[in-house]
């Protein structure tokens, strides 16, 4: 539930709720979908029982990212539905 609410709200806010030729949402709907599956990943792989460095270094940039463009995304909709009222 979590992995799907820090993936899926930038997904909406960039991706889905604008009207995006269907290119450009299929392929930002791909590059979030590795994304989702690449965060898991990299996050076992660092921090596992291997503790390899890049693999670390990738997961936790990966979670900065994903952090940044969900705080931001929530924002851009919280503060969109303040000036709707």
């Amino acid at each position: 539930a979590i992995m799907a609410l820090l993936f899926g709200v930038p997904w909406w806010t960039l991706v889905g709720a604008p009207a995006w030729p269907a290119a450009v949402l299929v392929a930002g709907t791909v590059v979030f979908a590795v994304a989702f599956v690449a965060l898991p990943t990299t996050m076992m792989l660092g921090h596992g029982r291997r503790r390899g460095d890049a693999e670390a270094a990738l997961g936790d940039a990966l979670l900065g990212a994903m952090w940044v463009l969900f705080v931001w995304s929530l924002l851009g909709q919280v503060l969109g539905l303040g000036l709707l009222l």
